[in-house]
């Protein structure tokens, strides 16, 4: 008796997630600043797995923030990899394990695994609260942050432990917007883009 009605409860439970997702889902297109719209679609996603306790997702971004502060006081994009990637030991899901919760903000602070996409937004908002402007691009199935150091545009691997792509590739990658005539500030994908991927 006390098993089915516990069953229940979480039926009754997850409806009500449902509909509150429902509601609320589409409140991030009407953010006007694309970081803070980026965060609060993964806090909604991360809402049907977490139901309120989604809401932390901004203190768990704050005290990744902070840590690397304070060790890296005047930190770039490169240091930002290093201490996501190699400090903090986030990483992509072991191979055969990959799921949606690899797309959960949430999930992946708190196991240090993610897909591509949510790795390299994890960077995003972080730079974002500590100075580092980052943007994500999606080239040939992949799925990056990328910074700007003046016209140098530098690509950031997170399945590679945050490593910058060679010069080479990039300057591969930038001359091929330049024979399009496409800048390569045009390429940085919005938050519509990420959400949906």
């Amino acid at each position: 008796l006390e098993e089915a009605r516990l069953e229940e409860q979480e039926e009754i439970l997850d409806s009500f997630k449902t509909e509150e997702f429902e509601e609320n889902w589409l409140e991030w297109m009407d953010i006007v600043n694309p970081k803070q719209s980026l965060e609060y679609a993964f806090i909604q996603l991360a809402y049907l797995e977490y139901g309120s306790e989604a809401y932390l997702l901004g203190e768990d971004l704050d005290e990744l923030a902070d840590n690397f502060e304070r060790l890296y006081p005047n930190g770039q994009a490169p240091e930002l990899m290093e201490f996501l990637f190699q400090r903090e030991r986030f990483r992509s899901p072991m191979e055969g394990a990959e799921s949606h919760l690899h797309n959960n903000l949430l999930y992946v602070i708190k196991t240090r695994r993610g897909s591509q996409v949510a790795l390299s937004c994890l960077a995003i908002l972080v730079g974002w609260r500590v100075g580092v402007d980052l943007e994500g691009i999606s080239i040939q199935g992949n799925f990056m942050a990328m910074s700007y150091e003046g016209q140098k545009m530098q690509m950031f691997n997170s399945f590679n432990q945050g490593k910058p792509l060679a010069r080479a590739s990039v300057m591969y990658i930038e001359d091929a917007f330049r024979r399009n005539q496409i800048p390569p500030q045009v390429m940085k994908a919005e938050v519509h883009e990420i959400v949906m991927q």
